[in-house]
């Protein structure tokens, strides 16, 4: 008997050790991961049994499974044990884990070129992981690697400015991380906004930063730096130029590469070889924005040579890929995925905080039943104990639980009550919110329609104050910079005197900004008159 009871008590303690090493070696994994030693992670992978092991465990190994396998195959799109890591992670809490999580799976999708899914879960991993502690080395190492995928999505798109802040902050993770391997990667992708924003200054200030740190650089970046290196030295020093190209292909050899290959003997006038190295491109990718450009270097050949079937031939190949990106996105912006985005995760909150305040009068009902429950078991046993009492007082206790019980059963009615009710509530806060997304919308349609119906020749004679305040709000999106101007110069002023602003700075003379309105252009002149100004 003793001997058994010890093998009880030594049994937990056996188990405890056993799932202690598996969680310690599973650590060590996700460390060689962050190194990527992946031949060293592929045999501890191989040496974890996971059958004998807890939950946690077994989810931790399929994270990192997950992440294993996005890292040695491209083409690995497969989120199934990822969805199974989030469902864990999201009950636990666990905000490092569950970013890493969505980000695997974001880029997953990318892969799988569904934009707006990679888009959306990118976005919650970052604004998961901006809630924790950024001041941890791990998490600040996902957060570099979700900003840069963030950025590299924007600069496909030609979101610039979106890409560009997304770059910044990967670039200010590595150096908080005093890692200087990824630092020209960083600065190579912020070169390219800054140029395609016609900030040349930032662009030189870029690439000068990137030869410094050339050097430290990691083997894999080298190419995709020496490509942009090149393009940028084609118009100032075409020797240097060569000499960059010719290292981007010890490095690597693709599309960007043969890109800037072709632009670097267009240049030199040899056109026949960059047409070759421009076709040879194509070959390289699948990147729809990287193709649309190599057509239209093309195209912009072919019409220099006079070879117009040639020049639409190219164009037409052009308008395709870009359209296909267009398709991919399903036609809505990357800017407005990311801030629809950033609202989903408001409703998801809200919706946590309802169903947390439904689960707490459920487990308040479930309380009460069981207290009333104890109770009546208690009575009984102690009707049992009570022999020498009369039934006269063992009546009268009957009937005080009786009345209990119905109290409580009156209660749980009123619970369920209150429980449908906020039901509900919930289900109209719902309908509201969709139909508020669907009117604002539409009322910014409503707007574009009319500063189009402006800027095609049309007047406002008839519109009214509804119309003049939509096509206000369009401007304040299209024109923000110049708006804000004539805020901060006039303050809120009626949305008619702020068309006639808009249409002054727009270069509009008198007599355009009357045909406009309606009216002369002496009546034009008194109307400005009138606009005073918050600071003479």
């Amino acid at each position: 008997m003793k001997y058994n009871r010890f093998l009880l008590l030594l049994l937990p303690v056996i188990c405890s050790c056993s799932q202690n090493k598996t969680m310690n070696k599973l650590t060590q994994t996700d460390s060689l991961l962050d190194r990527l030693e992946t031949d060293s992670v592929k045999k501890m992978l191989c040496g974890i049994d996971t059958l004998n092991t807890s939950q946690e465990s077994k989810v931790y190994y399929k994270l990192l499974f997950s992440q294993y396998q996005y890292i040695v195959d491209d083409n690995f799109q497969d989120t199934t044990l990822l969805n199974d890591c989030i469902r864990f992670y999201e009950k636990k809490n666990d905000k490092e884990k569950l970013a890493r999580s969505y980000y695997y799976k974001g880029e997953c999708c990318f892969r799988n070129k569904d934009i707006q899914k990679a888009l959306f879960y990118e976005k919650y991993a970052e604004y998961i992981l901006k809630k924790g502690d950024l001041t941890n080395k791990r998490n600040l190492i996902l957060y570099q690697k979700i900003c840069e995928g963030l950025a590299f999505i924007n600069i496909q798109f030609g979101e610039y400015r979106l890409a560009l802040h997304y770059a910044k902050l990967a670039l200010h993770s590595l150096k908080k991380l005093d890692d200087k391997r990824y630092q020209a990667y960083e600065l190579g992708m912020m070169s390219a906004c800054y140029n395609q924003l016609k900030q040349l200054d930032s662009t030189a200030i870029c690439l000068s930063e990137c030869v410094s740190l050339l050097p430290h650089t990691d083997v894999n970046c080298r190419g995709y730096i020496f490509s942009i290196l090149t393009d940028y030295y084609l118009d100032k020093d075409k020797r240097i130029a060569k000499q960059y190209l010719d290292s981007s292909f010890c490095y690597t050899k693709d599309a960007l590469t043969y890109l800037g290959s072709g632009n670097y003997y267009y240049a030199i006038n040899n056109k026949k070889k960059a047409e070759t190295e421009w076709k040879s491109g194509l070959v390289y990718t699948d990147q729809h924005f990287i193709i649309a450009k190599i057509y239209r270097r093309l195209a912009e050949m072919h019409k220099e040579n006079g070879d117009m079937a040639g020049y639409s031939y190219n164009i037409e190949k052009e308008v395709k890929e870009k359209s296909k990106i267009y398709e991919i996105n399903n036609g809505v912006k990357v800017g407005e995925i990311q801030l629809g985005a950033t609202n989903s995760f408001f409703i998801k909150r809200l919706l946590s905080n309802v169903e947390c305040i439904i689960y707490t009068i459920i487990a308040a009902f479930l309380c009460m039943a069981i207290i009333a429950y104890i109770k009546f078991r208690l009575y009984k046993k102690g009707i049992k104990r009570k022999h020498n009492k009369s039934m006269s007082e063992k009546t009268e206790e009957l009937q005080t639980t009786t009345t209990e019980l119905k109290l409580a059963k009156a209660q749980i009615k009123s619970l369920k009550k209150e429980s449908a009710k906020k039901s509900d509530r919930i289900e109209r806060l719902n309908n509201d919110i969709m139909v508020a997304s669907q009117s604002s919308a539409a009322n910014a349609q409503c707007g574009k329609e009319l500063y189009h119906h402006i800027k095609n020749g049309g007047t406002t004679v008839t519109w009214t104050k509804q119309d003049y305040e939509l096509c206000m709000a369009y401007c304040k999106i299209e024109f923000a910079e110049t708006m804000a101007e004539i805020e901060r110069c006039y303050g809120n002023i009626a949305p008619r005197k702020q068309l006639i602003m808009l249409l002054q700075h727009l270069n509009y003379d008198y007599a355009a900004i009357g045909r406009v309105l309606g009216i002369n252009s002496n009546s034009v002149r008194k109307n400005i008159a009138r606009i005073t100004p918050l600071t003479k």
